[in-house]
Formats: structure tokens, C-alpha cells, sequence
């Protein structure tokens, strides 16, 4: 049973974050996901990074799919929003994410955000 859970958790959000990608980027935008060591990098484009700050989606959805808690006592969502906002602002700017441990249950997330001058 609680594999059953883990997996719609999963499901439910993969399809929240292809709902906002797609309501604020358009069609064809997907995100990039490489390993590291203990974990994944996943870094967005600019245009991603906008679509998605712009459209405040990531906040209400990741904090109810996902209330995972940043070291600086922010959830999830508020931080993602928070680093994409700050991004959308810089010149150039673009956001991502480190996660450590597995995707439903990380160790430690390291949100960044910059800008290309």
C-alpha cells in the first residue's frame, strides 16, 4: 500500500510541474535533470524559469504535494517561488535546483538561482 502511495504521489507531481511548465512556457519546454553525486541537478531555462515565475503556480502546488521544509524554515514551494521571482528579475536570469536523496523524501535541496549579464 504504501508503494501504491509513493507512486500517485510521484504521478500527481510530475503532472503538476508539466501543468505549470506547460501553462507558463508553452509545449515544448522540459526541464533539465542530470545526476550528481548523492542526487539530481535540475535546471530550468529562462524561459521556464519566467513562464513559471510568473505564472505563481509552484508555491501552492509543491506545498501541497510536496511540504518538504528548506534549513531556512521555508517550504518548498515558497523557496522555489521565491529563487524564480528572484531570477526573473536578473538580467538573463535563470533557476534550479540541487536534491539529495530520493525525489519524494530528499536528504537536503539546494535551491539557486543567477543571471547572465
Amino acid at each position: 500500500m504504501n508503494m501504491f502511495k509513493t507512486s500517485i504521489r510521484m504521478a500527481t507531481v510530475a503532472v503538476s510541474v508539466g501543468a505549470a511548465l506547460a501553462v507558463g512556457a508553452g509545449a515544448a519546454s522540459a526541464f533539465t535533470v542530470s545526476p550528481l553525486p548523492g542526487g539530481n541537478k535540475i535546471d530550468l531555462t529562462r524561459d521556464e524559469t519566467v513562464a513559471l515565475g510568473n505564472a505563481h503556480v509552484v508555491a501552492p502546488v509543491l506545498n501541497t504535494v510536496l511540504p518538504v521544509r528548506l534549513d531556512n524554515g521555508l517550504l518548498l514551494g515558497d523557496g522555489l517561488q521565491r529563487s524564480l521571482d528572484l531570477a526573473t528579475a536578473a538580467p538573463g536570469g535563470s533557476s534550479g535546483a540541487n536534491v539529495y536523496g530520493p525525489i519524494l523524501a530528499p536528504s537536503r535541496i539546494d535551491l539557486y538561482h543567477y543571471s547572465q549579464n
